[in-house]
């Protein structure tokens, strides 16, 4: 009962940190490549409504203005190819924890 409690009382704490963050946060889900969750400020920088996005993947923000836009205001600080879309680089493993 305990750790039931606990879990609701993380995945509360959870989606008020998601859904009261002023910035664009989007939760996705691996196997399916597409968002799982998205918040309203997401939704307001992208112009699109949440549903949109549950419908959508990553795939699909490059060629959207907004991501546009911001590849080429960030294309000076980061490696980009020749449209500014940034060079992903793998991460690397610091720690696991089982």
């Amino acid at each position: 009962h305990q750790q039931q409690q606990a879990l609701e009382a993380s995945e509360r704490l959870f989606r008020s940190a998601l859904h009261g963050a002023a910035i664009g946060i989007g939760i996705m889900s691996v196997p399916r490549g597409r968002f799982e969750m998205v918040n309203a400020a997401l939704c307001r920088l992208v112009g699109r409504p949440e549903e949109w996005f549950l419908d959508h993947g990553m795939d699909d923000l490059p060629k959207h203005p907004v991501v546009q836009r911001w590849w080429a205001h960030m294309a000076d600080i980061m490696a980009t190819r020749p449209d500014n879309e940034p060079i992903a680089t793998p991460l690397v493993t610091v720690f696991h924890m089982p």
